[in-house]
């Protein structure tokens, strides 16, 4: 964290994780009004707007960057996945998709404990979990970041796609069709 030599600014560099621990604060008390601020040892702090403490001083400009662990890692382009007797689909990278869970064991112990400890589990996750359970032809889950289990009005993309086997008429073999996840609760 910097504070800016040419003004009053007082300018935060945070990580995601720095958000995290800001953002579990905030949970664990609600009901409060908090201000940012960088406190005297030069940290993140959120304080009740009524209980600054000597040497805090407000947060007037937020810059927010994580680096990567290995920046020369090799991306992946895609991840394709194949179902028996279907045609290959790929999940493009570059559309922001970070992870797909195909077996019911990896949707179970990894995508639900995820958006619950995140404080992100919802009406709409119930829906997913209900559906998913019971439709045969759901095949994967596939994950994008930010997680967010409320995009369904489709102005945003959507964080949470079902892989779905469809059966197109014109096709020689059914294929998977990523379905955003208001339309798949839809039955789109």
């Amino acid at each position: 964290m910097t504070r800016t030599l040419e003004s009053d600014q007082v300018v935060l560099q945070l990580t995601a994780t720095d958000i995290a621990w800001l953002a579990e604060t905030a949970d664990g008390t609600r009901s409060v009004d908090f201000i940012l601020v960088k406190d005297a040892k030069g940290e993140a702090k959120l304080r009740p707007q009524d209980k600054l403490e000597p040497g805090d001083e407000v947060a007037t400009e937020i810059k927010v960057r994580t680096e990567k662990t290995l920046p020369s890692r090799i991306p992946v382009l895609q991840v394709t996945c194949e179902v028996e007797g279907h045609d290959l689909t790929p999940l493009p990278s570059g559309e922001g998709w970070d992870a797909v869970f195909w077996t019911e064991s990896s949707v179970e112990k990894f995508l639900y404990p995820y958006y619950r400890s995140q404080r992100l589990w919802s009406a709409t996750m119930d829906a997913l979990k209900a559906t998913f359970d019971t439709d045969p032809e759901a095949v994967a889950i596939a994950h994008r970041a930010p997680s967010n289990s409320l995009i369904l009005d489709g102005s945003s993309p959507p964080t949470i796609a079902i892989g779905k086997v469809v059966r197109d008429k014109a096709a020689a073999k059914p294929a998977i069709h990523w379905k955003p996840i208001g339309h798949y609760l839809a039955g789109k």
